[in-house]
């Protein structure tokens, strides 16, 4: 369905409410009382060595989900420097983004704010005029910005950056021409693994009887062959971050340089992508900061994209403003024991398709509420027109996929609310929304 052609009557009714009314329209869903996302914070920064404020990286890959880098769980894909950089700082098993969709999501990590409160929870909808960037309140601390690839959030976002530039490779004249004196924050937004996807760019393309492939799609020759395309993408990045860090170690710069690796949302597969289950909203974290991010450090408390902005400004001694609803996860660095959000939250909007989906999670339970619960599973239709979905679909119609599968990627309709328990059933498979001994934590998540 493009556009152009959504219903209207109830769906623009719900529509207009959740653009206008912002997160107290949503049934409560942000509005969960001990939401810690509130208060203006000053930075804790009193270390001395911490006086020369530090360079800050983004790396922003391009629809890397859950499980995409080698040394946290995924012996099949080849990713040595974003190893390195976990074995060198600290990653985090439940970081999430808001939105399982490109621009909301990267509206938000750039802002400190939802997508639906500054009108960018629709796919490919700009960042309005006047609302704030992380590179403006850094630029007052003397920070050159620059943004390199994907940008995905209008005109106006890319005004607010020193330097833009669509095509990656001009990073590296960026870096080349940072003064020494002043310090940067730099943006390489990848276009990989985003579809279509493309085979090699890698010493040694990965293999297709090696690849994970999740129990919610069929595994079958068709499909390991596009994962492992995909996984070709990551590897992509991984070599021009291998050259990232070299350029930063040449220029004697590396120690002092913040480096946060993130996904912008799921993998590009039916299941994943522009679903609120973790496979649409789970995403690598990684980050390393020498002398402050404990190395080779696994942290599972719960962090969302929305808390990068904050931390950046306590990085560079700001003061975060009362528009950023998100929290420093500084301490989360120096003490991965510790803990920031009690909850998460995401929102699905329209992405090609018309849809309204919530969600809260916790460490242990996760709620979703489907505002059109008798509407069908849909995708975008670059996720299906490939052969491993094609295969799926001729394995449906002939009765020959799992009750998880046909749940997951072809529903005709679904449930009003889903509730699971991600530490006993992390594929989200179990919906417990109707049984009574969850009714307490239903109604503390509603």
């Amino acid at each position: 369905m493009k556009k152009g052609e959504s219903k209207i009557g109830r769906r623009d009714f719900m529509r207009r409410i959740f653009t206008l009314a912002g997160a107290s329209a949503f049934s409560g869903v942000f509005n969960v009382k001990g939401l810690s996302q509130n208060a203006p914070e000053k930075s804790e920064i009193k270390d001395e060595k911490m006086k020369k404020l530090p360079n800050i990286i983004w790396l922003i890959a391009d629809d890397a989900g859950l499980n995409t880098v080698h040394c946290i769980g995924n012996e099949g894909i080849q990713t040595p420097n974003l190893d390195r950089l976990c074995s060198e700082g600290t990653y985090f098993t439940s970081a999430f983004v808001t939105a399982p969709s490109c621009s909301p999501c990267r509206s938000t990590m750039f802002t400190g704010q939802f997508a639906h409160t500054i009108g960018t929870h629709e796919l490919h909808s700009p960042i309005p005029k006047g609302v704030k960037m992380l590179p403006e309140y850094l630029r007052e601390k003397g920070y050159k910005s620059g943004l390199f690839g994907k940008n995905h959030m209008g005109k106006y976002a890319e005004s607010c950056f020193d330097v833009y530039d669509a095509k990656l490779p001009a990073w590296e004249q960026f870096l080349e021409e940072a003064p020494s004196d002043k310090p940067f924050f730099m943006t390489l937004a990848f276009y990989d693994p985003h579809r279509p996807f493309r085979k090699g760019g890698i010493e040694r393309p990965h293999d297709p009887s090696k690849v994970f492939i999740p129990p919610y799609l069929l595994d079958c020759p068709p499909l390991r062959e596009e994962m492992a395309q995909y996984y070709d993408g990551i590897g992509r990045n991984d070599a021009v971050i291998g050259k990232l860090l070299k350029k930063l170690a040449d220029k004697g710069i590396y120690d002092n340089t913040i480096i946060i690796y993130v996904g912008d949302n799921g993998m590009p597969f039916a299941g994943a992508k522009t679903t609120l289950y973790d496979s649409g909203i789970g995403t690598p974290f990684i980050v390393k900061w020498t002398g402050v991010a404990k190395p080779a450090a696994k942290c599972d408390g719960l962090v969302s994209v929305i808390d990068m902005s904050p931390t950046v400004l306590e990085a560079a001694g700001i003061e975060k403003p009362k528009e950023m609803l998100g929290t420093s996860f500084m301490k989360m660095l120096k003490n991965p024991d510790d803990r920031i959000n009690k909850y998460i939250f995401a929102e699905r909007n329209w992405h090609c398709i018309d849809d309204h989906i919530r969600a809260v999670r916790t460490e242990q339970f996760k709620y979703i509420r489907n505002y059109y619960p008798e509407e069908r599973v849909a995708y975008p239709v670059d996720l299906t027109r490939d052969e491993g979905f094609q295969t799926m679909r001729k394995m449906r119609d002939e009765g020959k996929l799992t009750q998880e599968q046909m749940h997951r990627v072809f529903a005709k309709s679904r449930p009003k609310e889903e509730l699971y328990d991600v530490k006993a059933d992390p594929w989200e498979f179990k919906n417990l929304a109707g049984d009574p001994k969850y009714a307490d934590i239903l109604k503390e998540l509603r």
